[in-house]
């Protein structure tokens, strides 16, 4: 069974911009940043309690799971069986700047 999961729209801008960039720097480099992307979401969904807590907002616990070769993390929250993606956030940048995403329920 596959696991149910969003990406919202300012990560999957975030996840663009990386591509791009990183397909500027070398061809084929932005693919393989969105492989190992979705190699860690893939064992993320698998296994809801991975990643570091990095905050709790109204009881949900968000983790960050770190990409391998790239300097960045998958910014998450799972909740009712989904798992939403918040941020495909830089390590050497703003951190916490996700936050406001995160909208009360």
């Amino acid at each position: 069974m596959t696991a149910a999961w969003r990406i919202l729209g300012p990560a999957q801008e975030e996840t663009d911009a990386a591509v791009a960039w990183y397909e500027e720097q070398r061809p084929t480099l932005g693919m393989e940043l969105l492989d190992e992307r979705d190699a860690a979401l893939a064992i993320a969904l698998e296994h809801p309690e991975m990643g570091a807590p990095v905050a709790t907002v109204d009881g949900r616990v968000v983790r960050r799971v770190l990409l391998r070769r790239f300097p960045y993390a998958l910014v998450m929250v799972h909740e009712g069986g989904v798992t939403t993606v918040v941020a495909m956030a830089h390590l050497h940048r703003e951190p916490g700047y996700w936050r406001s995403r995160l909208d009360p329920r």
